[in-house]
């Protein structure tokens, strides 16, 4: 892979997935801490080297770090609500 393709390819996933965001976390994908029946949380802070995970905010008050190959888009910012 030539690294003006990673760059393309990690600027594509860095613009999937912005804070505010309401995600789904894929059913293949468990933590103990995620509420039971809940996989829906909101994106508070994008972090790791290559900006390519985040921080997701549950209903059961819990923060936890997932990698946005561990997510599905629910709701793309407040903007999206209008």
């Amino acid at each position: 892979m030539t690294h003006q393709l990673f760059l393309r390819i990690l600027i594509v996933k860095t613009l999937m997935f912005r804070v505010g965001d309401i995600v789904r976390i894929k059913h293949n994908v468990h933590d103990a801490q995620m509420p039971a029946f809940d996989r829906k949380g909101s994106i508070v802070e994008i972090v790791g080297k290559r900006k390519d995970q985040a921080l997701i905010v549950f209903s059961n008050k819990n923060i936890l770090k997932f990698h946005f190959c561990q997510m599905e888009s629910c709701i793309n910012t407040i903007n999206d609500i209008e």
